[in-house]
């Protein structure tokens, strides 16, 4: 029993690890670059900024699986994907353009995680069982994320623990989810060899 959460903690601490130093990755661009920000618009800087989260994360997943390098571009795709996809749905079935409420925003958020979790699913899902709840584990941990630091204002406060906060949570959140479906994979697979 103790190896197993031994495994998973090991699996947690490297997920978790990696996606703090690519979020770190994407803090330092943005501080030494300020102009990626604003370079070809909102959706191209995202992408920009993106990519080392996406490449942090692969990295940790292919120390434990054979995990396709398209992992990389799922962040930088999902993100700004995510974000064109809230513009598209009519005011009249969401909130206004310009609603800044926490409600808003949170929802908004929440179909950006959705939109990273598909992405990652789709490769994960040939890999994991139960693969889907990466789905809710990548919603929540964006959406979560963002709420956290809005609804204690920590946004108006810090930008910088505002955005540490987000790596943090995020990474939590995936990382817990992450290290579940690894131990449950670890558990069925000498049930399903037993029963063959």
């Amino acid at each position: 029993m103790a190896q197993k959460y031994g495994y998973m903690s090991k699996q947690f601490l490297g997920w978790f690890l990696a996606n703090v130093l690519g979020f770190g990755a994407v803090g330092a661009l943005i501080l030494v670059l300020p102009s990626v920000m604003t370079f070809s618009g909102f959706f191209v800087a995202t992408s920009i900024i993106a990519i080392p989260i996406g490449l942090a994360q692969w990295i940790a997943l292919s120390r434990i699986s054979k995990t396709s390098v398209l992992w990389i571009l799922t962040v930088p795709i999902g993100t700004p994907l995510g974000f064109y996809l809230t513009r598209l749905i009519p005011d009249g079935l969401w909130f206004d353009a310009g609603d800044d409420s926490l409600v808003a925003m949170t929802s908004m958020l929440l179909v950006v995680g959705l939109i990273i979790g598909l992405l990652q699913w789709i490769i994960l899902r040939r890999q994991l069982v139960r693969a889907s709840l990466w789905l809710l584990g990548s919603a929540i941990g964006v959406a979560g994320s963002f709420w956290l630091i809005m609804v204690t204002d920590l946004i108006h406060q810090s930008g910088v623990v505002s955005y540490a906060v987000v790596a943090l949570v995020y990474s939590g959140m995936t990382g817990l989810v992450l290290s579940g479906l690894l131990a449950y994979n670890n558990q069925s697979q000498p049930r399903l060899a037993n029963a063959t």
